[in-house]
């Protein structure tokens, strides 16, 4: 299955998070560079890149912040228990 140029942001966050989420039977990706090469960002289309990137970035830091908010509730001996 060949993704649809990227359209938005949203649209490459959303296939980002599927990809992520592993629970849709079409999504067969395992990179998000694997789905970019695959029609989400065409050769040479700036527009589609810079909304990859940005996307990236926007998960990116959701995701950094669910894994801070949750570092309180790390036993004292993992590694990153000292990391509030």
């Amino acid at each position: 299955m060949t993704l649809l140029r990227a359209k938005c942001v949203k649209h490459v966050e959303w296939e980002i998070l599927n990809m992520l989420i592993g629970d849709d039977e079409d999504s067969h990706y395992t990179s998000t560079t694997e789905m970019a090469l695959d029609g989400l960002v065409p050769r040479g289309d700036k527009v589609a890149v810079k909304r990859y990137n940005t996307a990236l970035k926007n998960i990116r830091d959701i995701l950094r912040g669910m894994r801070e908010k949750r570092v309180k509730h790390l036993p004292k001996e993992h590694h990153a228990a000292g990391d509030e």
